[in-house]
């Protein structure tokens, strides 16, 4: 009998230790990042972009948190997580995506391409190109500004329920040191609209001067 209790005993925490594994691989397979449009669930992690690389520490983990942009809208926007987590570098280990309403988003998301970066340190995420189409009649800007017309964008780390771990302690982190950097249309492009629109107010006052003349 006290056999059969040692042989129970060796079996409980081997299944244990087989369970931990797994679950600790579930975590460790695919940290993710989630973009999309406003919509917080972090009750203290919303963060404020005063300029175009803006690190920031202590964001909250699992839930989205706003970034509002004081620079304006933007083209692309790049998270870099700072802290180290288990599975960096591995080549297709972090996924990049697209938050949806049942996340905690707002109905679309700003940008429509997700990527990872950052080289062979596999710690970044890139989203850029045109927005996600909207549910109709909801637009696009009205989902991604907040007051005053100020560009509002959110973000989930370790989203779907696939966080980022700590190497130290194996376990998922409750908050992460990221660095954010943005770009926004470029000075060329909106040098070139307006010296567009310029160039025709001298054609329809041409065009005005001769109707005077016929």
């Amino acid at each position: 009998m006290k056999r059969f209790s040692h042989i129970l005993s060796f079996l409980t925490v081997a299944l244990a230790l087989l369970f931990a594994g797994s679950v600790a691989k579930a975590n460790t397979v695919d940290p993710r990042v989630d973009m999309g449009g406003g919509g917080t669930t972090c009750p203290t992690s919303n963060v404020t972009l005063t300029t175009l690389s803006e690190s920031f520490d202590g964001v909250q983990t699992g839930c989205v948190f706003d970034i509002t942009s004081m620079v304006g809208t933007l083209t692309s926007l790049t998270v870099t997580i700072t802290d180290a987590f288990v599975g960096q570098g591995t080549a297709g280990n972090l996924s990049c995506g697209f938050g949806t309403v049942s996340d905690g988003f707002g109905p679309t998301s700003p940008f429509s391409v997700g990527a990872a970066s950052n080289g062979g340190a596999g710690n970044a995420c890139t989203f850029s190109g045109p927005p996600m189409p909207a549910p109709s009649p909801i637009t696009f800007a009205l989902l991604t500004t907040g007051g005053g017309g100020t560009p509002l964008y959110g973000m989930d780390l370790g989203a779907e329920g696939d966080p980022f771990v700590n190497p130290a302690t194996g376990l998922p982190y409750a908050f992460l040191d990221i660095t954010l950097s943005a770009t926004v249309p470029e000075p060329g492009t909106l040098l070139l609209l307006g010296t567009g629109l310029v160039a025709l107010i001298p054609k329809k006052k041409w065009f005005k001067a001769a109707k005077n003349l016929v």
